[in-house]
């Protein structure tokens, strides 16, 4: 019966979590983590504003916002230890400044884990659309490497190349 108590904050660190790790481990074994990562604001805000979704997924309108903030401060402590404290900093200076990248990447994180985790109807959205259209140009590449995910698969996996690795691989040195 532990498991029965885990908290809504244990909840959403921990979904979120699987999905940074995933991330963070493609990004390691392709070109290496970049030692400036995490001073990127739309990374920054990424990592928040998918936290954000997922505590809407978790705890629906009951998602209290010290949750939400306490999880992800937990997970950059984790992800990022010699450099969680910056991070937090740089975290809250973006936030409070509203710094534009920052802001794009906390609404395209929010926006890919709220399709992912289907938390909110999102059909007329241009973002979902467009990522509809990718997916379905993507579908000889599935069919080469004989797999056959389903719609709502293929879409996240569009969106996760436009919300994050296109942003990220096209970062300014």
């Amino acid at each position: 019966m532990a498991w029965l108590a885990l908290t809504k904050k244990s909840q959403i660190r921990k979904i979120a979590l699987l999905e940074f790790k995933h991330l963070l481990n493609i990004l390691e074994n392709t070109s290496g983590m970049p030692p400036d990562f995490f001073d990127d604001p739309y990374v920054v805000g990424f990592f928040f504003g998918y936290t954000m979704g997922v505590g809407a997924y978790v705890g629906g309108k009951a998602v209290k916002p010290t949750d939400v903030n306490s999880a992800w401060v937990d997970m950059i402590f984790e992800l990022v230890p010699d450099r969680g404290l910056i991070v937090a900093k740089k975290f809250a200076e973006w936030s409070a400044s509203r710094e534009p990248s920052f802001d794009e990447g906390e609404n395209n994180g929010t926006l890919f884990a709220l399709y992912s985790y289907k938390a909110a109807r999102l059909d007329d959205n241009p973002i979902i659309i467009e990522a509809q259209l990718k997916a379905e140009a993507m579908a000889p590449m599935w069919e080469k490497l004989n797999q056959n995910p389903d719609e709502h698969s293929r879409v996240m996996s569009a969106l996760r190349n436009m919300l994050f690795w296109d942003r990220i691989n096209h970062r300014e040195a």
